[in-house]
């Protein structure tokens, strides 16, 4: 039984390894935020502002394709409640490293 869990695991590891965004190697994770919020606003026409670093994040692959998710998640939830609520307006969205100071 093990085995079978231990093989699952590598089979869905490489299946999400396959699924990564191509724009996050072409980009970098803080420009694939940035575009995607981009087409996410053309799309929906949902303002979505975003505040990016200046350099990009340095993730691993793994962290990197796992926050990209989390912030097309985050997209997908923004999106929902505009179609019961055409009135509301946007969000916005602030990516910095964990430890970064805060401005003003």
């Amino acid at each position: 039984m093990s085995g079978l869990i231990d093989a699952t695991m590598e089979s869905v590891h490489e299946i999400m390894t396959r699924l990564r965004p191509e724009v996050l190697d072409r980009l970098g994770l803080a420009a694939a935020i940035g575009w995607q919020a981009g087409e996410f606003q053309r799309r929906s026409g949902i303002r979505c502002n975003v505040s990016l670093p200046a350099e990009d994040l340095l993730l691993d692959r793994d962290r990197s394709t796992a926050v990209f998710r989390i912030f097309q998640e985050l997209l997908t939830n923004v999106a929902r409640p505009r179609r019961r609520h055409p009135d509301r307006c946007g969000g916005a969205v602030r990516l910095r490293r964990a430890g970064a100071h805060r401005r003003g």
